[in-house]
């Protein structure tokens, strides 16, 4: 594939994870690597989100248990981390949709 076309895939990928994770986007980070053409390609990012549950309010632990999910899930492909992600929210959201 193409630099550019996986810059692109990159890019659209975690910008996708910051548009869905909104408020709960602690920060982002791209690994660039440059090219023959020396140009600085996106090779891999990273989306850093809040997923700490301190909320003593069960209804808005289980609210955002929901949107750490569906954030982390939302590109097309989402990858390894991603699902692990995913995955990590679902028992609390399992455990809390009984209350």
């Amino acid at each position: 594939m193409e630099p550019q076309s996986r810059d692109s895939e990159f890019r659209t990928h975690e910008q996708s994870h910051i548009a869905s994770a909104g408020v709960l986007t602690k920060w982002s980070d791209f690994l660039l690597s440059s090219k023959s053409d020396e140009i600085l390609y996106a090779v891999g990012g990273e989306v850093s989100i809040d997923i700490s549950f301190s909320c003593p309010n069960p209804q808005a632990t289980l609210q955002k248990a929901q949107h750490i999910r569906a954030a982390a899930l939302v590109p097309a492909d989402p990858s390894a981390q991603d699902r692990a992600v995913a995955l990590s929210a679902k028992p609390l959201k399992q455990q809390l949709a009984g209350i």
